[in-house]
């Protein structure tokens, strides 16, 4: 029984390492440059839809505390940035819709 509890363990730890490693492989780490072009276009060139949308006012709160988001995250500020509209609004559906 403790053989079994120790293989089970293992498991969960292998489990958490491979989480683990998967996020940190998702992580973008925001340059200074980078972080100046995104407030920037925050404060002059986005829409007040978007600067009163939760959603948006979270990732930037991100970039400026932490300055790192995950690739999707990033993705979303870069098309908003843009194309000056969101995914959604764009049309763009999530693959889960």
């Amino acid at each position: 029984m403790k053989k079994i509890i120790k293989l089970k363990e293992q498991e969960f730890k292998n489990i958490i390492k491979n989480v683990i490693n998967e996020y940190k492989q998702n992580i973008v780490y925001l340059t200074d440059g980078q972080i100046n072009y995104y407030n920037e276009r925050w404060k002059n060139g986005t829409n007040i839809k978007y600067t009163n949308n939760g959603f948006y006012k979270n990732l930037m709160n991100k970039v400026n505390k932490t300055k790192r988001l995950t690739k999707k995250q990033k993705w979303f500020l870069d098309f908003l940035f843009s194309r000056g509209e969101s995914p959604y609004d764009a049309g763009i559906l999530p693959s889960n819709y």
